[in-house]
């Protein structure tokens, strides 16, 4: 990040930051002037009188289409054609009159109470419209333009909510008479046509919600400024400092504002405690997310700015590296574990990824939160083997696994238990950790790969073992609530049918002679009153009077009436509020209830009707639609997910779900446990005994194999995709191959890229097709309903002349029965369209649909003639298939049309449905992984020749034996590989004529060398011997004297011609020396002792732990290559400088490297190439041959010699050698 990025992002975030704290005090004025008169009425003004234009000009034209061709069909066609959807996206409706007889409607709306005033807010059927009249030779219109929708109750498809057009108005009321404080909506005229008002609550709501969207982004952006802070570089260049502050603080300021409470979380659904919460650390969701980003982010800051050189020198710092890097490393391990587990448990989230439709974006944030704190453990991994990467390995494979027990003991007595797979985790981490650093490199998209794969097993384990605990603990808990099970939507239906029966004239009459009229008062309630939903009901009544006895059937006692009912009702009995139904607790295996009907005679006699209720044994009755339930008995229930049973004294007396369960209890339990867990024909079944002779059973099919392969391959696609992204943006470099490794790469690319491409086709394809298919046997099966519910009718009420309105109570009762049998809802309409009767009345008694058939289906049976027709229709958000047919007489007279809406079923298709692509997008899934797997181990199997050609030529030597590769195969690759061997056979002949040839040159530098070495000291020598016979000649009085120097000159020179002849014999022959096991330290610390008194050098040495190592050479030898690399090193050191030499050594399991390593004014770049030729020095004087000597007595040892340096910084010698005591 450059400095002044970093500036900027610091100065702009501590900015915000401050803007949001100062405005929090503002919050109530900023609510006060958005509460002002708005934009948003002057928009809604304007839309308003826009659909308005469009629904008068469309209508206008209608009734002319109609005038000039005097016959609706025209009408209906253009409907039909391309006005339907206009009319639906403008939320307009258009009923066309004549004579006052409706002749045309565009949506089946009531529209009986309309008053006849145009420009007038009226409330139509289940919305607020505004209603136009237009009038013209003898047809008037009229135009409802839809405002706000206004449902006698709410549900997850019914919503109280303006048209989309207006939903910027949520937080405003609607009323047609004008109220304090609303704005009047005034369209074509001065005169207001409705009032919008501001919602009394919305004020303290708006306000909560700026100010706590203010305190989250100042509180989020000050968070990131001093992040930001310590990425400065005058802060960054403290280096441990700032490392151990940031990781101090920013986790303490997070805690602080969790323990005080700063942060608001109420409003957003991310901080829900019903969502997921286990304690103040971690309350909600989004405080598990912000925690985790915090955890990346102090990752990624001690991943880029902790160095092997922020840490001091000590006695003990390998050690305590090596100890603090593997605590870091599996304190974040255990701290994932203990985390995921965490949310497994204590959330209501799913995290079974085969669930896929189940998933929400709480789940993958659930999972994403763990992915951060994945990638932080394997940026400590990273940076943990990078600083660890000179320590030696002894020390690692003791102390490592000892880090890994600590940690596991640290969070024992934390009380933060690890699980099972949580600690084979981390042993797999230690085995990574280990293998890793023995290969010495960093971390790579491939090192990743496995991480991420053993992390992906473990999630999978992990998942799956705590979902099925806290699935068997729910279950517990449901199988409670069962064996004491309530109706919560009869409790929600019994006050509207307590008051329909009260005030029932019908009732009143038969209980006036109730001893002649006992069976038609049962039909009549159970017609009228307890169809539909209570069909799956068992029920008796008892009329009573007050001074009525009752005989007992079983006992045969007699006993008083009103006693009776009381008894039963103190006993068991506990009354719905609201109601004269009382729920009853008597154990019986069953849901029961009695309703207590309390009535006056007109001769003044008292009369009760009991209304005995209990569900029946089996159900196979057509279901409640959820659009006829309130609120939330439309959420999903836990029990859906469940198949259930209730034997009561061993006979089944209840089940639900897709489960055969036979009528004779086959499920016995532990005397020991109410609890038992059993596995039946592919299914886990619960089975709960209560101490009243209950038995509950709930069961669920098994997680099979399939299902934890395809959770394995969505969790390892998710996260390695995750991760990969993650650490693109914070620091792990991946290691760039060579040449082939890249073609292996690409091969593997394309192949994936085929392989997932074609299958993601495939799976499309499939899934599409699948999904038709269904949809075609799903219309099939409504079509054979269709024509066998015609049938039906018309052979029991069409031929017997029952289709009119006094047997309207028959049709009623007739289709309920229909409605049964065929499993599926019926309507009835006359042959103008108006409905005759329906098995489902409650859609037409509460106002959802109108009275009159839908205008399209009119359309395509009536005017069209079509034999049948099935199409999509809507209430409120749910969608759903309605088929018609007409109905006619055996002389072809139609007088009527039959309509099946598909509601009911409507959300078990979906599921139906949804099953099939979760099936399918599973199988698809797991099937990408195994081609991925198939593409690698192709790939791999593709370039493995090429994989040994790279190695092979890797390790080509022309001073070395080359063997040729063997390759049976003919195809390219084994062209290439004799291609490879024919080089390899012309490259060692040529090697030999290369070696000869350099030998010859090099004798012949060498030979130029002496004789120039040579000719040095005999020219002194000639010129003073001449001098000296001259002196003598000239009898000098001095010669004597100049005769001594001669001689000391003459030795001096024959010394200096007698080393140079030794060096040269050295070289040309190296002595054959006495090999043995040498003590490698021994030899350092003498070489080392020789040069201890140099003025000005400071010689450091770090040989801890070379004791015992030893090197199969000659002494002398091997003390020579060191003593010459440390005079070397001494002599690179400039005059008036503190000279450094450092000697250390790095150890493997087959080889030890020794570095002698200097401050020295370095080597330059053009003699770097030369540093080890025999007649090349960078000194003034000597021949050059100490390094050639000691390159070839380190080669001799099967060694290397190899060095680094930077001109002007120093130079760094390795010698690497094979140890004799491996």
């Amino acid at each position: 990040m450059k400095q002044y990025r970093v500036k900027i992002l610091f100065v702009a975030f501590l900015s915000i930051s401050l803007l949001s704290f100062s405005l929090i005090r503002f919050a109530p004025t900023l609510t006060t002037k958005r509460l002002a008169k708005p934009p948003y009425v002057n928009k809604a003004q304007s839309i308003l009188r826009e659909r308005t234009k469009k629904g008068l000009e469309t209508t206008a034209v209608l009734m002319e289409q109609y005038l000039k061709a005097k016959n609706t069909e025209q009408l209906f066609d253009t409907l039909t054609t391309n006005l339907n959807s206009k009319l639906e996206r403008d939320g307009l409706a258009i009923f066309l009159f004549e004579n006052d007889e409706l002749i045309f409607w565009s949506e089946n709306l009531d529209i009986s109470s309309i008053p006849e005033e145009s420009t007038k807010l009226v409330f139509a059927q289940n919305a607020w419209c505004l209603s136009y009249w237009l009038s013209g030779e003898g047809i008037k219109g009229l135009v409802l333009v839809k405002v706000k929708y206004g449902y006698p109750y709410q549900n997850k498809f019914l919503r109280n909510r303006y048209h989309h057009s207006l939903s910027f108005l949520e937080n405003y009321s609607v009323s047609a008479e004008p109220v304090e404080g609303a704005f009047p909506i005034t369209l074509f005229s001065t005169q207001p046509a409705f009032y919008l008002s501001h919602i009394p609550q919305f004020f303290d709501e708006e306000c909560s919600k700026i100010r706590a969207t203010l305190v989250w982004i100042g509180f989020f952006a000050l968070l990131i400024a001093f992040y930001t802070f310590f990425w400065l570089p005058a802060v960054r260049r403290q280096g441990l400092l700032s490392v151990l502050t940031l990781v101090i603080t920013l986790p303490a300021i997070r805690l602080l504002s969790l323990y005080f409470q700063w942060l608001p979380q109420t409003g957003w659904a991310l901080f829900e405690p019903e969502i997921f919460a286990y304690s103040w650390v971690l309350p909600s969701l989004g405080d598990f997310f912000l925690n985790s980003l915090i955890v990346f982010a102090l990752a990624c800051y001690v991943y880029w700015n902790l160095s092997e050189n922020s840490l001091k020198e000590s006695k003990y710092r390998d050690l305590l590296l090596v100890f603090l890097s593997g605590m870091a490393i599996f304190s974040t391990f255990l701290a994932i574990d203990f985390l995921f587990s965490t949310l497994i448990i204590n959330s209501t989230i799913a995290l079974e990824t085969y669930k896929i439709i189940s998933l929400s974006y709480h789940s993958i944030l659930g999972y994403f939160s763990i992915s951060l704190w994945v990638a932080a453990g394997i940026l400590v991994i990273d940076k943990s083997l990078h600083l660890l990467k000179r320590i030696q390995r002894y020390l690692l494979n003791w102390l490592i696994p000892v880090s890994c027990l600590i940690s596991i003991a640290f969070f024992f007595l934390l009380g933060l238990t690890p699980t099972i797979y949580g600690m084979a985790l981390c042993l797999a981490v230690v085995i990574f950790v280990l293998k890793q650093h023995g290969l010495n490199t960093m971390l790579s998209a491939h090192h990743i790969f496995i991480l991420v794969f053993l992390f992906a097993v473990y999630s999978v384990l992990l998942v799956s073992d705590y979902a099925e605990r806290k699935d068997r603990d729910i279950r517990k808990v449901i199988a409670v609530n069962l064996s004491n099970e309530r109706d919560p939507i009869a409790e929600v239906l019994f006050p509207a049918i307590t008051k329909k029966i009260h005030t029932d004239p019908e009732v009143k009459r038969y209980l006036e002679n109730i001893a002649q009229h006992e069976a038609d008062l049962y039909n009549h309630l159970n017609d009228q009153y307890l169809g539909g939903y209570f069909k799956k009901y068992d029920f008796q009544i008892t009329t009573c009077f007050s001074t009525s006895d009752l005989i007992i059937e079983k006992t045969g006692e007699v006993t008083r009436c009103y006693d009776f009912f009381e008894e039963m009702i103190n006993e068991y009995g506990l009354r719905i509020p609201g109601t004269s139904f009382f729920y009853l607790s008597n154990d019986n295996g069953r849901i029961s209830y009695l309703g207590i009907l309390e009535y006056v005679l007109d001769d003044g006699r008292e009369i009760c009707i009991y209304l005995e209720l209990d569900t029946k044994i089996s159900s196979d009755l057509l279901g409640y639609p959820e659009l006829l339930l309130e609120g939330k008995l439309t959420e999903k229930s836990a029990l859906d997910n469940y198949s259930t049973a209730k034997y009561s004294g061993n006979q089944l007396v209840a089940k639900t779900g897709d489960y055969d369960y036979p009528h004779a209890n086959p499920f016995t339990t532990d005397s020991l446990h109410r609890y038992s867990f059993v596995d039946v024909n592919g299914y886990n079944h619960l089975v709960y005994e209560t101490d009243s002779n209950l038995t509950m059973v709930l069961s669920r099919p098994k997680v099979n194999l399939f299902d934890i392969t395809a959770s394995f391959a969505w969790v390892l696609i998710f996260f390695y995709l995750t991760l990969i992204l993650l650490h693109a943006n914070s620091g792990i470099s991946f290691k760039k191959g060579s040449l082939l490794p890249s073609l292996r790469f690409r091969i593997q690319r394309i192949m994936v890229q085929l392989l997932t491409l074609s299958l993601v086709m495939i799976g499309v394809v499939t899934i599409t097709y699948n999904v038709k298919s269904f949809q075609r046997k799903n219309l099939n099966n409504l079509m054979e309903k269709l024509s066998s519910t015609k049938v039906e009718i018309e052979s029991h009420l069409v031929n017997e002349d029952l289709i009119h309105p006094e047997y309207t109570d028959y049709i009623t009762y007739y289709l309920v029965h229909l409605s049964n049998v065929f499993y599926c809802d019926i309507n009835l309409y006359d042959s103008s369209g108006q409905l005759i009767s329906s098995s489902r009345p409650e859609i037409f008694e509460r106002k959802l649909m109108g009275n009159m058939i839908n205008p399209v289906a009119w359309n395509a049976i009536a005017q069209k003639d079509q034999a049948k027709f099935i199409h999509t229709e809507q209430i409120g958000k749910m969608k759903y298939l309605s088929a018609y047919i007409p109905l006619e007489y055996y002389r072809n007279e139609r007088i009527g049309y039959l309509n099946l809406p598909y509601f009911t079923r409507q959300s078990e298709f979906i599921n139906e449905v949804f099953a099939v692509i979760v099936a399918l997008i599973n199988l698809y899934a797991l099937l990408i992984l195994i081609a991925l797997s198939i593409a690698l181990l192709v790939s791999n199997r593709i370039t493995q020749p090429l994989q040994l050609i790279r190695e092979k030529l890797g390790k080509i030597d022309i001073t070395k034996h080359n063997e040729p590769i063997h390759y049976e195969g003919k195809d390219e690759v084994g062209l290439l590989v004799n291609e490879y061997n024919r080089v390899i056979i012309e490259l060692t002949e040529s090697a030999k004529m290369l070696a000869l040839s350099q030998r010859q040159s090099a004798w012949r530098e060498m030979a130029k060398q002496v004789a120039h070495e040579i000719k040095n000291p005999l020219t002194p020598i000639k010129l003073n011997l001449q001098y000296i016979v001259k002196a003598k000649q000239e009898n000098d009085a001095e010669w004597e004297t100049l005769f001594d120097n001669f001689a000391q000159i003459l030795v001096e020179q024959i010394n200096v011609l007698s080393t140079i002849a030794t060096e040269f014999s050295n070289f040309a022959k190296m002595p054959t020396g006495v090999f043995q096991d040498v003590n490698l330290k021994r030899i350092l610390e003498d070489a080392i002792n020789l040069f201890a008194g140099y003025p000005g050098i400071t010689l450091k040495q770090n040989l801890e732990g070379l004791e015992g190592v030893t090197v199969f050479s000659d002494k002398d030898q091997l003390s020579r290559v060191f003593v010459n690399l440390i005079k070397n090193a001494v002599q690179a050191i400039e005059r008036n400088k503190e000279g450094l030499i450092e000697v250390t050594y790095e150890r493997a399991e087959s080889h030890v490297t020794i570095s002698i390593e200097d401050n020295g004014c370095g080597i330059s770049p053009e003699s770097e190439a030369k540093m080890f030729s025999p007649n090349f020095t960078t000194k003034s004087g000597g021949m050059g041959l100490g390094l050639a000597m000691s390159k070839e007595i380190v080669e001799s040892l099967d060694g290397k010699i190899w060095f680094e340096t930077a001109e002007g910084v120093g130079t760094r010698f390795f010698v690497k050698l094979k140890k004799s005591n491996i």
